[in-house]
């Protein structure tokens, strides 16, 4: 039988976005991502420490998050709810201080100053929608070349009445 070829459209798909420029496209991005009652983020990077992961989801609702990130191999769970921050997992506490701390601790919950989290996470001390995104699309360093992000935006429904 002789070959055959399938024509395929090279026009975006119709979403009323794809089409615009780039610009628009990450504007239009940030203002739903901002806008967003929760946004649940899955993230790989290189740093200079190595492979970061993370699955966060955060909310406005209280400046609540929760999640884990690892780094170096050692993960740690952590919940944020306002400005209280609370880290659990071993191994984190392990390559942080040393096996007699992780042993002290076990798989407890620390809670943890503001201040001091920021220095124990890639991603500082912002658990809130409005500093992921100010990370996101704002920072000069972001990795993109070397980074694999998914993100996942729940928007705020809004109902009008009419009476």
């Amino acid at each position: 039988a002789p070959p055959t070829t399938a024509v395929r459209s090279t026009r975006p798909p119709d979403n009323r976005i794809a089409a615009r420029p780039a610009k628009e496209i990450l504007a239009a991005s940030e203002r739903a991502f901002r806008s967003a009652r929760s946004v649940q983020v899955k993230v790989a990077f290189k740093d200079r420490a190595g492979v970061v992961k993370a699955n966060l989801t955060l909310t406005h609702k209280h400046g609540m998050a929760a999640g884990w990130f690892e780094q170096q191999g050692a993960r740690v769970t952590f919940v944020v709810a306002g400005a209280r921050f609370y880290f659990r997992g071993r191994r984190f506490w392990e390559k942080q201080g040393n096996a007699e701390l992780a042993a002290l601790i076990g798989d407890r919950w620390v809670l943890v100053p503001g201040s001091v989290a920021g220095e124990l996470t890639p991603f500082g001390n912002d658990f809130t929608i409005d500093g992921l995104a100010d990370e996101l699309f704002r920072a000069a360093d972001t990795p993109r070349s070397q980074a694999s992000i998914e993100i996942r935006v729940r928007r705020v429904r809004t109902s009008s009445r009419r009476r």
